[in-house]
């Protein structure tokens, strides 16, 4: 269980001496260190908590069990009774005569039944009248037990078998609506992993460090993609000519099924890409300066063709602005191009490169240009 950073930080200076030798100044700037480190490991602690966590989930059989994982990470469905309109009609004799003209009245909790070797059973959810002048009333009915086998179709429920009602016959005229079976434990358990692979991708490194903690495998000897069935999933190319290992890491991703999926038989497209940079700031700006930012745009490029290329539309303008977003801290930039020399026949108007499901985008090389005029 992790501890709190109060109790980190009494454990750590309770395990030192040093303090003895510090004047009064110097042990206030020391217990500032001490502080830094408690938050530090504290946080370290929670997250390999919610690592433990998450595993556990992955490979939880017992129903009670992953509904205990899951919660409040998802809110699985709980089997629901089918609702339906009844019409209940004045009964006739042979000869079309009404038997009763009068006010009849059909109580609550009326069972009707479907003429079936398996009834199913509706009650009436209130009391409903067929008054004087009018041929027939409508009242909801809900089914006496819950789940899809509950559901009927139109004119199925015939019979009533409470509440003997010998003037007035009834129907269904349309299907019930409703009629849910509880969520499996399968269901509950991808429910429970896509909502929390959508939340860890608040952080840039969430899914990625989920996909590492499942997999155990390095990151970078994978590629992903994002949604890739459906959001907070992800799709993954894994780079190998082991089959033994191959079969494994596929193993593995069936464990997770509903968070991601196995893309085989993966083609390469190998692109070259050029990016040019504009930097607010006259003249030109200082070399260590120049080829750091080379470095940075280098970096964050490739990190977001390994998240965006693989199978699925790869969109420039959405990788521009990821350059943007992750170097405007640390340059002045106003401007950024991204250009490369992906065949025409696989681009749309814009450039846009489009990926079929087993294409993943491999940079032959990125060259960086920078323009600070």
């Amino acid at each position: 269980m992790a501890q709190t950073e109060t109790e980190i930080f009494d454990e750590l200076k309770a395990n030192t001496d040093r303090e003895q030798f510090l004047d009064m100044q110097e042990r206030g700037i020391y217990d500032q260190f001490l502080s830094i480190q408690a938050a530090t490991l504290a946080y370290d602690q929670r997250i390999a908590d919610e690592w433990v966590r998450q595993t556990n989930l992955v490979t939880a059989t017992d129903s009670d069990y992953i509904k205990k994982l899951a919660t409040p990470l998802y809110v699985w469905r709980t089997s629901s009774w089918s609702l339906v309109i009844l019409t209940f009609r004045r009964a006739r004799n042979q000869l079309g005569e009404v038997i009763n003209s009068d006010d009849i009245n059909i109580p609550a909790s009326t069972i009707i039944e479907a003429g079936t070797l398996n009834p199913k059973e509706y009650i009436t959810i209130e009391d409903a009248w067929i008054y004087e002048g009018e041929d027939y009333c409508r009242v909801m009915a809900r089914s006496v037990n819950p789940g899809a086998s509950s559901t009927v179709s139109p004119n199925q429920l015939t019979i009533i078998s409470k509440n003997a009602l010998p003037d007035v016959t009834v129907t269904n005229e349309q299907s019930s609506w409703g009629g849910y079976d509880e969520e499996t434990t399968d269901e509950i358990k991808k429910g429970a992993l896509s909502s929390r692979m959508l939340f860890d991708k608040v952080t840039d490194a969430g899914i990625r460090n989920q996909m590492a903690a499942i997999l155990g495998i390095p990151q970078w000897r994978y590629n992903l993609v994002d949604n890739y069935v459906g959001p907070g999933t992800g799709a993954i190319y894994f780079d190998t000519d082991v089959d033994e290992e191959m079969e494994l890491i596929q193993k593995r991703v069936e464990l997770a099924e509903g968070i991601m999926k196995y893309v085989g038989g993966v083609e390469e497209l190998p692109v070259k890409f050029k990016l040019e940079f504009s930097v607010a700031q006259k003249g030109d700006i200082l070399p260590n300066v120049r080829d750091q930012l080379r470095i940075d745009g280098n970096t964050a490029f490739l990190k977001f063709v390994t998240r965006n290329g693989v199978g699925q539309k790869f969109y420039l303008s959405h990788a521009a602005s990821w350059l943007v977003y992750s170097l405007e801290f640390q340059y002045k930039l106003y401007g950024v191009k991204i250009t490369h020399d992906a065949d025409e026949n696989i681009c749309d108007a814009d450039g846009n490169i489009i990926l079929e499901d087993n294409q993943v985008i491999r940079p032959t090389s990125v060259v960086v240009s920078i323009d600070a005029s």
